[in-house]
């Protein structure tokens, strides 16, 4: 029958009952492929647009699962969609099919042209957030996304969904003004308590961190208190704002608000903390030392051992000028022997009465650590003194503790190297500062900021085999990217390895890249000349010497001035030039008349 019906073709391609029957044939033969294109022909010339597209889905249907042909699966599927834009069941597999051949462009395509035509509110919601997801991943058509977020909160404001995936994105963009918009208009759609101040914290947060708006941070914050007036870390956040801001009226209606909380709710030690520190705030800033002092007699009399009221009380004597008064009242502190956070708060008082007595400012400071580890201000003071003397080793220790208690990760990876350089320099304890090094390397290896100074206390070490590694891989890092002067560094580590090791002539090569890099590395010159002179090449270590000089490398602390003059000596008398050598040591002595060798140098050339 398909052989008789063919060659009707053959002559009218288009015959409709021929193409009918063929149809029929071939369903009767199972043959996938003669029945697609029967199937695909018979379509084609059909008038009616429904009987084509019921046609065209069966062609899709063998295409799929007979012929195991997508493409061509889905090329039929938009020969449906073209005759019947609206084909619920064409649609459906045309975005499975392609969602399966992870055609993401036509599938984006395919999705934006059904949400244009679909009626469904519900439908229309899913097609859309399916959209927004292939449009962010993989497409990274962001903007796109946006725009899509965007019209299905259009059509549904309290979408909250939409609105969260919209925010994420947009603070992924880091179009912080767009965050903010649509913050708004999550809590507009809020419908508890707790999701307003949910929102309300996250806009606070964002207005300070991101768009440096610290008034309307402290409004959303005072939003977030209109809504829980005892929302603690709001109310930690915006006393934290109002200072910095110096908005100290607005600060002292907080705390005052807070106190008057906080002794109607029966907690007595959060309404002593936080009178004490509201009567500082009156004394120091707002100039009502009446008030502050009529607050903190109040506690006092409750409990006249009150610590942090004897202190504030001592500010409000001081805020006056009355400094007999504030010192009578630190003693009277002081005779109660406060322990912890209250006795360091005391020293510290008493380190700022002595501070023009160092010695006795660096007790109280001591003490007040002892009291309170964690007290920032207080290692703060002893970091000043401590520098000032140039006292390394307890500089190095404060820097450890401030490490201990940093939270942020970077802040406490910067003030750990910082001690670490403190090791590897002024105090040369290459193997602590490894120890402390170590840690850092297990949480990530590959640093160079760490493994620079991994090499260097290696190297310092005499560990030079590890150090040599560590180094190699540093040289190989830092070709990479634009030359810096730390690559000069480097290789001039690793000549001095190879000379060590015998290989002078790739030491040489390594030096005088270092030395093209940076030629003002003491280090590199240093290396250099040495190894001029034990290969006797007299004249080139002369001209290191003299650059040395020229360059006054003894200011570096690697050498003496008087170290310099004895090298060029030495390469004069390599040259057979013994009046330039004499010349050059009499020249040391006047400039550095402390040396050890020069004299006897010299005499021994007279």
């Amino acid at each position: 029958a398909l052989v008789v019906l063919d060659r009707v073709l053959e002559d009218n391609p288009e015959h409709p009952e021929a193409l009918e029957r063929r149809v029929d044939a071939a369903r009767a033969t199972g043959d996938a492929t003669v029945l697609h294109d029967a199937l695909t022909r018979f379509a084609a010339v059909q008038p009616n647009p429904d009987a084509a597209a019921k046609l065209w889905i069966e062609a899709a249907g063998v295409a799929e699962r007979a012929l195991g042909d997508s493409t061509l699966a889905i090329t039929d599927l938009e020969r449906v969609i073209s005759l019947d834009e609206g084909h619920a069941e064409g649609w459906t597999r045309l975005l499975e099919l392609l969602t399966a051949a992870g055609d993401h462009d036509r599938l984006a395509d395919g999705l934006s042209r059904r949400v244009m035509i679909i009626e469904d509110p519900g439908e229309r919601r899913e097609l859309r957030y399916r959209l927004a997801n292939v449009l962010v991943d993989p497409l990274e058509r962001f903007d796109d996304a946006v725009t899509t977020y965007q019209d299905m909160v259009s059509d549904r404001p309290n979408d909250r969904e939409a609105l969260r995936e919209l925010e994420a994105l947009l603070r992924r963009l880091e179009r912080w003004d767009d965050v903010r918009d649509t913050l708004e208009r999550r809590l507009e759609v809020g419908q508890t308590a707790e999701d307003r101040v949910e929102v309300l914290t996250e806009l606070a947060r964002l207005a300070e961190e991101q768009l440096d708006d610290a008034a309307e941070a402290i409004e959303r914050l005072q939003q977030v208190r209109l809504e829980q007036p005892g929302h603690l870390e709001a109310g930690l956040a915006l006393e934290r704002l109002l200072l910095a801001e110096e908005r100290f009226v607005d600060l002292s209606d907080l705390l005052s608000a807070r106190m008057d909380r906080l002794r109607s709710e029966g907690d007595t030690d959060g309404h002593r903390q936080t009178a004490s520190r509201l009567a500082a705030l009156l004394a120091e800033r707002l100039d009502d030392s009446e008030r502050a002092e009529a607050i903190l007699r109040e506690l006092l009399d409750l409990d006249p051992a009150y610590v942090p009221a004897l202190l504030s009380l001592a500010s409000v004597y001081d805020a006056r000028g009355d400094e007999q008064g504030m010192k009578e009242t630190l003693e009277r502190a002081a005779a109660l022997q406060p322990q912890g956070a209250e006795g360091a708060a005391l020293q510290l008082r008493l380190a700022e009465l002595a501070r023009d007595d160092e010695d006795q400012r660096s007790l109280h400071l001591e003490r007040a650590l002892e009291l309170d580890p964690s007290n920032q201000q207080v290692v703060d003071g002893l970091m000043e003194i401590a520098r000032g003397k140039q006292r390394w080793d307890q500089v190095a220790h404060l820097l450890e503790l401030r490490a201990a208690r940093e939270t942020d990760d970077a802040a406490r990876r910067k003030l750990v190297l910082e001690r670490v350089d403190l090791m590897l320099g002024e105090l040369h304890d290459a193997e602590g500062a490894l120890r402390v090094l170590a840690e850092l390397y297990e949480q990530v290896q590959e640093d160079t900021k760490i493994n620079r100074r991994i090499a260097d206390g290696l190297f310092m070490a005499e560990r030079f085999e590890e150090a040599k590694g560590m180094y190699a891989w540093l040289v190989e890092v830092a070709r990479r990217g634009k030359r810096s002067k730390l690559l000069g560094h480097y290789l001039t580590r690793l000549a001095r390895i190879g000379r060590m090791e015998g290989d002078d002539n790739g030491a040489r090569e390594q030096l005088l890249e270092a030395y093209r890099i940076n030629t003002t590395n003491v280090e590199t010159l240093m290396a250099l000349g040495s190894l001029y002179e034990h290969q006797t090449n007299w004249k080139e270590a002369l001209k290191i010497y003299r650059t040395m000089l020229l360059q006054n490398a003894d200011q570096s602390g690697k050498l003496r001035r008087g170290d310099i003059y004895v090298n060029l000596a030495r390469a004069h008398l390599g040259l057979d030039e013994k009046p330039k050598a004499r010349a050059m040591l009499r020249r040391g002595l006047e400039e550095d008349v402390d040396h050890p060798t020069l004299a006897s140098e010299l005499s021994a050339l007279e």
